[in-house]
């Protein structure tokens, strides 16, 4: 039998089926809907029934019948006689009369009546309410959903026992529940009026209740599942490789994702929840499949190999490294939602015109990236400089474009198109990569079916050009044979002569099987660690506070490039007389630690510091467009992808310092200001 919840699994309990008779099934609502804010609704709703922003709004809605109980919440809000207090029924039913006609004998003009609302209006229903009410006495209220819908959009919950819903989602953190006597109701009702406050931080427990928890058992069943079948190697690979696509729906597209709610989630991807999670994982998880059936024996998806394939070490490896990039994957969005805020306030807002701001930070990042590139005590700055530009002129672009605005088009897509070409030049692929994901993101909300119908093209396309650009400037440009440009025109050359098919298609494989995913690195260090080398335990965590100390106070300071390197020389995974960098990324630095449970753990805090770094941008800087495209992104890009432990919590705290030195600035000149603390404000909009 399937049970709803406590009370229904203890009802079948008692009729004598046991536990392995019986699987939880829970009621499902769509958070996101009743989630959603739509504040201009409610605002109106409230003024059209008369009631003020300060005022508190209590909540039935349902039938007025005997079974809900709606007379007794009526008995009980009289008996509290506030003014600022109000009552709304929303619905109808054979008791419509009875409480109209008590509500003129009482003379009381803070009971209001709509009648049945259609379900695309209920959610503002809720929103528009402080406190929502079952007072359901039975017999036949088995469960309420009305608690989760009104839990989903945020609100305390006051119910009777009687509910089924009570025991399972509602107790003194997110509000009460009541006996069924109308002077428990009163009681109850009295200490929950007292604040509006104090029932907006009763609202925000709702809100995680409903979402966070439900959101994190999910995300672990392909860990455990890619676990329980690690005795055949290629299932256990498969369905790791699957759980990440798990994950994405769950925390990108299902109803019960969390994110913030200021936002539809279309407007709200340069988040750490949307882009962070698929670069990282991405690269980290998804690429590993070319490598995978390269093992098994196709190229291409084309078997090339006829032999019988057997399952081998190299095989088990490939899969363990799987799973640990699973755990990863999972820790990594457990982290961005623990920190994830539902209602992150934000503290200061622009006090000048958008334009001039977007126009002037792009401008002044770029000198200062240049200026710093050329100062190497602080050629790190550098970087972040130069990427808070291309934030700032990509949505510059992107704003011209949408605003219809040929000034701002040809300002952002100047500088767009002069960052693109650089990075064509620079011999990295990422480089490339990067530049398109910043402007296929940014005009996604506006042109959502262009972006999907022209991203897989687009993706092929760039897997095609790009193994043999890079390799070609790589080979020519940096041993010196020719310049970057004449490299570059080399590797157009030979992408349009048809008799080097064969070969590009060759250098394209090598590049899906070995460059784009990292998996054939991360399996010899798997057999290096623990086997030949013990883990490492606090040593890279050590070397990565060394590396923190600016050489100017420690001259004498190891080179952290090759303090780095130490490690992928000792796995064998490059030659010491090689000029390969092949330095770890932050999953494998976490199992090099400690295994499977440093893995975790690393991913934890990465996923948690990243979600917090994008609060403190966004809180300071006006809200999501500003301090998340431009500035969290800008600053901390790295953080994308990941890099090594040395060079990551680098990152991390001195473009915190970045962050706040730029914050101060602006504050000082009053181009930042701060909001007052009744204040409710949204995200300032640049576009």
């Amino acid at each position: 039998a399937f049970y709803v919840g406590s009370n229904n699994k203890a009802y079948f309990s008692k009729h004598g089926l046991k536990p392995n008779q019986l699987s939880f099934a829970p009621h499902a609502i769509d958070n996101i809907r009743f989630s959603q804010l739509r504040n201009s609704e409610v605002a109106q709703l409230r003024h059209d029934i008369g009631i003020s922003d300060h005022d508190i709004l209590i909540l039935f809605a349902g039938k007025f019948e005997e079974k809900k109980n709606p007379m007794a919440l009526l008995d009980a809000f009289i008996k509290l006689k506030q003014k600022d207090v109000h009552l709304l029924f929303v619905g109808n039913g054979i008791l419509e009369a009875n409480l109209k006609e008590k509500v003129k004998s009482t003379k009381s003009k803070n009971v209001h009546f709509l009648p049945f609302q259609n379900q695309q209006r209920i959610p503002v229903i809720y929103q528009a309410c402080d406190l929502f009410c079952l007072p359901s006495k039975g017999p036949g209220e088995t469960w309420g959903l009305a608690v989760n819908e009104a839990m989903a959009a945020g609100k305390a919950i006051l119910v009777s026992k009687n509910a089924g819903a009570a025991v399972d989602l509602v107790d003194n953190t997110n509000g009460g529940i009541f006996d069924s006597t109308v002077a428990d109701l009163e009681r109850k009702l009295t200490t929950l009026v007292e604040s509006k406050s104090n029932l907006r931080a009763l609202g925000k427990v709702s809100s995680a209740n409903v979402s966070k928890e439900k959101i994190l058992l999910p995300i672990y069943a392909p860990v455990l599942l890619s676990y329980v079948f690690q005795f055949n190697p290629v299932a256990s690979y498969f369905i790791a490789w699957l759980g990440s696509f798990a994950i994405y729906y769950w925390t990108i597209l299902s109803p019960i994702k969390y994110i913030q709610l200021d936002l539809p989630l279309s407007k709200q991807i340069m988040r750490p929840i949307v882009l962070t999670q698929l670069v990282f994982a991405g690269f980290m998880c998804s690429t590993s499949i070319f490598y995978f059936i390269d093992h098994l024996g196709y190229q291409y998806f084309s078997k090339i190999n006829n032999q019988i394939f057997i399952a081998n070490d190299l095989t088990e490896n490939i899969a363990a490294c799987q799973r640990y990039c699973l755990v990863a994957h999972a820790a990594l969005v457990t982290g961005i939602i623990s920190a994830t805020k539902l209602d992150l306030k934000i503290k200061y807002i622009f006090k000048v015109d958008t334009d001039k701001i977007l126009i002037q930070i792009c401008g002044y990042s770029y000198l200062l990236g240049i200026i710093f590139s050329r100062i190497s005590a602080v050629v790190q700055f550098s970087y972040m400089f130069i990427f808070i530009s291309l934030f700032a002129g990509s949505l510059t672009f992107v704003k011209g474009i949408v605003k219809k605005r040929p000034n701002l088009v040809a300002i952002g897509g100047g500088v767009f198109l002069f960052n693109l070409v650089a990075a064509t030049l620079s011999g990295y692929k990422e480089s490339v990569i990067n530049n398109l994901l910043i402007l296929v993101f940014l005009l996604f909300p506006y042109y959502r079916k262009l972006i999907l119908i022209t991203s897989i093209p687009l993706i092929c396309v760039l897997l095609y050009i790009l193994p043999t650009l890079a390799n070609t400037i790589r080979g020519q440009a940096w041993s010196g044979e020719a310049t970057a440009e004449e490299a570059r025109d080399d590797a157009y050359d030979a992408l349009t002569n048809d008799d080097n098919s064969s070969e590009i298609h060759e250098t394209n494989w090598q590049f899906l099987t070995n460059r784009l995913s990292e998996i054939n690195m991360f399996t010899q260090y798997v057999e290096h660690v623990p086997a030949i080398h013990p883990y490492y335990g606090f040593e890279i965590l050590g070397d990565s506070f060394y590396a923190l100390i600016p050489r100017f106070l420690w001259p004498g300071k190891p080179n952290t490039e090759k303090l780095s390197m130490e490690r992928v020389y000792e796995a064998n995974v490059a030659n010491r007389l090689s000029s390969v960098s092949a330095k770890t990324r932050p999953v494998v630095d976490g199992y090099l630690s400690a295994g499977l449970f440093g893995v975790f753990i690393s991913m934890l805090i990465y996923g948690y510091l990243t979600q917090w770094l994008c609060n403190q941008a966004e809180s300071l800087f006006g809200g999501y467009e500003m301090g998340c495209i431009i500035l969290f992104n800008g600053i901390f890009q790295q953080l994308w992808r990941g890099n090594n432990w040395e060079f990551l919590l680098n990152n991390i705290l001195y473009g915190y310092v970045l962050l706040i030195v730029i914050f101060t600035m602006l504050k000082q000149k009053n181009i930042l200001v701060k909001t007052l603390p009744d204040e409710e404000h949204t995200n300032q909009s640049f576009l």
